[in-house]
């Protein structure tokens, strides 16, 4: 191989390398070399071979390395971990050592997980205490916010947010993803949202304003969000709420985008501001109106059950 051809080669497994670490988050890829560099520090304390080369039988080695993940002795806070961490610690472990090109320690002879290992995992998933669920926003936590926000206290801003919420409120969507909140989420695009009048789709931009405001339906298209399968449409038909409508929230949110002209390709999740420039809508900004709506509808409780 010439000098010319080993410079392109090298560069060329560079974006192969660059290829296989961006297809995770960067956060995930973090997470993955504080692993391993938790599992040299590991190796080095009890004076074993990092590459494990040397033993017949790296299996209990790499058993041991999980229990000490697990009980929080080499874990990021020195604190117990769930089954879950201990065992991406390990998966982590694995996969570092299949791209340096060498088999990955976990594996038995016919390429799956060693049977002691898989057991020691069920082990600890079934010691797990039971995973905190989050609860959905009750319907009074988002009409009290749209009242809010179409009545009370009008802005463009405050408007977005409850009419986002109320989409993310009837599909079942969370916060975090319908909106965004960091480079590796995907929150809905304008033109994942399409209104219908009957069976006839619309086109919110181009189409008679009377026949988008007459909308029956909604549907969203999930693409790259977690809860939603690639490419699926779930839509919903007009409630009887004036406000609390998923179809009436979408109106309302293209439409004004309609008249901003914003790009289709721009999250829906915006709104702008008096200089006119597009303002994204967090998830911390849906959560923080929960919040206040939350303790507002609990005081206006109090004091209806203390006069009553």
């Amino acid at each position: 191989m010439s000098p010319d051809q080993q410079h392109v080669f090298g560069l060329d497994c560079q974006l192969v390398q660059e290829a296989v670490r961006s297809g995770v988050t960067s956060k995930r890829a973090t997470s993955h070399d504080n692993h391993w560099e938790r599992r040299l520090t590991f190796c080095h304390k009890h004076h074993l071979n990092p590459q494990l080369n040397h033993y017949s039988d790296p299996v209990p080695i790499l058993q041991i390395f999980t229990q000490h993940y697990r009980d929080g002795r080499i874990a990021l806070h020195g604190r117990p971990v769930k089954s879950r961490t201990a065992e991406d610690a390990l998966r982590a472990m694995g996969q570092k050592f299949a791209s340096l090109g060498t088999k990955d320690p976990r594996l038995d002879q016919h390429g799956k997980i060693d049977f002691r290992i898989s057991r020691q995992l069920k082990c600890y998933k079934k010691t797990d205490n039971p995973p905190k669920r989050v609860k959905p926003v009750p319907i009074t936590i988002t009409l009290h916010i749209l009242l809010k926000a179409h009545t009370l206290h009008v802005t463009e801003a405050s408007r977005n947010v409850a009419d986002m919420l109320t989409i993310a409120f009837y599909f079942l969507l969370c916060l975090g993803e319908h909106a965004g909140t960091k480079s590796e989420d995907h929150p809905f695009l304008i033109q994942d949202v399409t209104l219908y009048l009957g069976t006839r789709p619309l086109n919110a931009y181009t189409d008679p304003l009377h026949e988008v405001e007459a909308a029956t339906s909604v549907s969203l298209t999930f693409t790259k969000q977690k809860n939603g399968v690639c490419n699926e449409t779930i839509s919903h038909g007009q409630s009887t709420h004036q406000h609390c409508c998923p179809v009436r929230a979408a109106i309302r949110l293209l439409i004004y985008h309609r008249t901003h002209n914003t790009n289709t390709t721009k999250p829906i999740a915006t709104h702008y501001s008096n200089n006119n420039k597009r303002v994204h809508i967090a998830a911390k900004d849906i959560t923080d109106q929960i919040k206040a709506a939350a303790t507002a509808t609990l005081r206006w409780d109090f004091l209806r059950k203390r006069n009553s």
